[in-house]
């Protein structure tokens, strides 16, 4: 755990549990976080990581501008910036949860559960695919996807429907030909 009055700066933070960062009055700038457990960075201007990695939860909030260029969240990734967010490639098991009161961008996402994205001023979504989940994207002015996949799951009863449907047509058949006029 650390925590600064004033700017917090770090090269790798690497734990066997949980990572908790927080600078009451001004930014906080890393290269690495790495933690087994949970990363929790809360800032009061600007958030800048190079590489995130946790085991489990990810929560960054920004007063400022937040900028991640790379995220791995082995369960819950949020990101809360007061300015601008940038999240430039991010591999995520749980749910995506961005709010940005500027501009939001993600330019690769793969996520394992539901995508919410709202921000004030543009959102930009580049290449995002979500393995289960929906996407729910609010943009405050404009918004430019380039790819948004969400996988759809068949379940059982999904399967089972079309195999009935197939079925149906499967049992429809020519009627014989008719005797009175051979050919």
């Amino acid at each position: 755990q650390a925590a600064a009055g004033d700017a917090l700066q770090f090269g790798t933070l690497q734990a066997g549990g949980n990572i908790v960062g927080t600078s009451q009055r001004d930014s906080i700038n890393g290269t690495q976080a790495a933690a087994a457990g949970s990363i929790d960075l809360d800032a009061a201007k600007d958030v800048r990581v190079t590489n995130l990695h946790s085991g489990t939860d990810t929560r960054v909030v920004s007063g400022g501008n937040a900028d991640i260029a790379t995220a791995t969240v082995g369960g819950v990734l949020s990101l809360s910036a007061g300015g601008d967010a940038h999240l430039a490639q991010g591999h995520v098991s749980g749910a995506s949860n961005f709010d940005a009161q500027g501009a939001l961008a993600i330019d690769a996402l793969t996520g394992g559960g539901t995508l919410t994205a709202t921000s004030g001023g543009a959102t930009t979504l580049g290449n995002v695919v979500l393995t289960a989940g929906d996407a729910h994207v609010t943009a405050g002015t404009d918004l430019a996807v380039h790819t948004l996949d969400v996988s759809l799951i068949f379940t059982y009863s999904c399967w089972y429907g079309l195999y009935f449907f197939i079925l149906f047509f499967l049992m429809i058949r020519r009627p014989p030909r008719s005797t009175l006029f051979p050919y």
